[in-house]
């Protein structure tokens, strides 16, 4: 099954970002697939929450 794998394999898996909290900076592990944010996240510091399916706020 290798095979089928290939290059459409690797599309399926989400990278991993170090990315600041837009409100407060804190550095937050954020998992994405092209741009949007395939797990919920929650900043330690200020409580911000972003939201799976969603793009990373700016």
């Amino acid at each position: 099954m290798a095979i089928l794998d290939g290059c459409s394999g690797k599309s399926w898996t989400p990278t991993v970002q170090e990315r600041p909290c837009p409100t407060c900076g804190e550095i937050l592990e954020v998992f994405t697939k092209d741009g949007v944010v395939t797990e919920e996240v929650t900043c330690p510091k200020c409580g911000l929450v972003i939201e799976a399916g969603k793009a990373f706020p700016q």
